[in-house]
């Protein structure tokens, strides 16, 4: 008979879950992302820039660094510009730079201009104007789009007038003011001229100069540009410092007052610093004693941001290297899970396939016996028996008694074969069976005796085991029978707990271990392993025959 292919469907099943739950890992990342990204960008636009870079940065960390280049540059982005707002300029150049080992051939231009941009701001704060320069320029290189073409170029211009290079500063700025789009834009409009006039400023071309600083300023007041009036003012009041220093003392004052209310402290350092110098005497103390105070608060926020934002990128990526190893202890629990399970599965079907073979060789083992005996024994016999029929004459009262008698014999032979091989019921009934099935092997020559059968609760025996059982000592006691030439044969029982273990023993002639085969007491050992027992064989010629057979019920 040819087995049947094992297939593993339930491999695959878990495979895919695997895979699936790995899937889900990464939807659950990209829903990190967004729930994180939101909540950063209301926190911008509210100017909470702490939560805002918290939250940026653990959106940052939600991303797969080899997949989401893009969405990661985007929150370096905006928590370098958090950290230039927060004027913590080291800070933000290492954010940026940090942008670029993300920079690849699909990256959107404009997030690489707005890095290089960053860059070129937060060098010029810190007077590496050179680098500044450079990396203005790049940015320039990926922009088509006019009015940032501009703004970038203002900025360059601020560059050169912090360097003192204010011919190119106003090489730069001048053709900026005739653009449409800078005329559009009321507030890049002013911030140009503003820088424009405050280079003229510098050079000593007084007339260009004051038109300028005047013109930006209207604009700035017009538009409502806090931020922008201060600034006007400022450059305003150090334009008459020296020309008109009440005039200069009045900006000076109105930036100080504007600065106070707005809480701008970098504008009310500044003004401070023009009030002391155009003060009398008793006000300049004060003035003097208020800027040491600013100065002191100025260093001690940004200090504290300083130290803010290295702490929440340290536990930020702390926290997110604590989620990944939690997540790969998980994913490898998991898997390893998977992998025993899948062992499992197969080895269950390993089991159940070599439990089948030899299920299916004890089926062809009995069937080949009961052929054998049909062939060897009851088909002799009618041979024989339908020989005497036809040489006899059956008219004589002796030779057909000699038939009947021959017949009878037969049809024991039949009985005896059909009760071997007969159907077991295993109900409430099999132990009377069992004994009965022991005891029809007594004859007056042999005695059976079983001991200890009480012990065992047949019915807490599963039904397999107890066909199993019945035809192991059914086929004991027929070899028995056939070839053991014994008086006495002792079967005797013992239960320990959930193992039943039974005790043949006679004291027949015996036989080697090898006669075993050759006697067809293997297809014992093969039912007795198909319900995962044991057995054990003890016998050798002239010492009789045992048997030790353990099973769990």
């Amino acid at each position: 008979m040819k087995l049947r292919q094992l297939h593993f469907p339930i491999f695959f099943l878990l495979l895919i879950l695997v895979l699936g739950l790995n899937s889900c890992s990464k939807n659950k990342a990209v829903n990190q992302y967004e729930n994180y990204l939101n909540k950063a960008e209301n926190y911008f636009y509210t100017k909470k820039w702490d939560s805002a870079f918290y939250n940026y940065n653990q959106a940052k960390l939600a991303c797969n660094p080899k997949e989401d280049n893009d969405r990661i540059i985007y929150t370096l982005i905006k928590m370098a510009e958090i950290q230039r707002i927060e004027n913590y300029f080291i800070g933000s150049e290492s954010t940026a730079t940090e942008a670029l080992s993300y920079f690849n051939n699909t990256i959107n231009p404009i997030y690489k201009s707005s890095i290089y941009n960053l860059l070129g701001l937060s060098y010029q704060e810190l007077f590496s104007f050179k680098e500044s320069v450079f990396y203005f320029e790049k940015g320039l290189m990926l922009t088509k789009e006019k009015l940032n073409r501009s703004i970038i170029k203002n900025n360059i211009a601020v560059t050169y007038i912090k360097d003192s290079k204010y011919e190119k500063a106003i090489a730069t700025l001048l053709p900026l003011i005739d653009d449409i789009e800078v005329k559009n834009s009321d507030e890049n409009y002013a911030r140009i001229l503003d820088n424009l006039g405050y280079a003229f400023f510098k050079m000593n071309d007084d007339s260009k100069a004051i038109h300028y600083l005047l013109e930006s300023l209207r604009i700035r007041e017009k538009i409502n540009d806090t931020l922008g009036i201060v600034s006007s003012n400022n450059h305003l009041g150090e334009y008459y410092e020296n020309k008109d220093p009440l005039l200069a003392y009045e900006y000076a004052k109105k930036t100080y007052a504007i600065s106070k209310q707005n809480k701008l402290v970098d504008g009310q350092l500044v003004s401070a610093t023009l009030l002391i110098k155009l003060s009398p005497p008793v006000v300049s103390k004060k003035l003097s004693l208020e800027r040491i105070h600013i100065n002191d608060s100025i260093y001690k926020v940004r200090q504290i941001a300083k130290n803010q934002f290295a702490k929440m990128k340290y536990d930020s990526t702390k926290d997110r290297q604590d989620k990944e190893d939690i997540t790969k202890r998980y994913l490898f629990s998991l898997n390893a899970i998977a992998f025993l399970i899948v062992i499992f599965v197969m080895s269950y079907f390993l089991i159940t396939s070599k439990n089948r073979k030899i299920q299916l060789k004890t089926i062809y083992d009995t069937e080949t016996r009961i052929a054998k005996m049909l062939h060897d024994e009851l088909a002799n016999d009618v041979f024989s028996t339908l020989t005497f029929a036809e040489i006899q004459d059956l008219s004589i009262g002796e030779k057909k008694e000699a038939l009947l008698d021959r017949l009878e014999g037969i049809y024991m032979r039949t009985r005896t074969i059909s009760k071997e091989n007969t159907f077991i019921n295993t109900d409430k009934t099999f132990s009377k069976d069992l004994t009965g099935m022991i005891s029809s092997y007594i004859t007056t020559d042999v005695n059976v005796i079983t001991r200890n059968y009480g012990v065992v609760d047949w019915d807490k025996v599963k039904p397999d085991k107890k066909v199993a059982i019945y035809r192991i000592l059914q086929e004991l006691l027929v070899n028995m029978k056939k070839h053991s030439k014994c008086s006495l044969v002792v079967i005797g029982f013992e239960a320990k707990g959930n193992k039943i273990e039974i005790n043949y023993s006679d004291n027949g002639i015996g036989c080697d271990y090898d006669s075993i085969e050759k006697n067809g007491l293997l297809n014992i050992e093969n039912r007795i392993n198909a319900i995962k027992g044991k057995i054990n064989f003890k016998t050798k010629i002239g010492k009789g025959f045992k048997v030790d057979i353990s099973f769990y019920k």
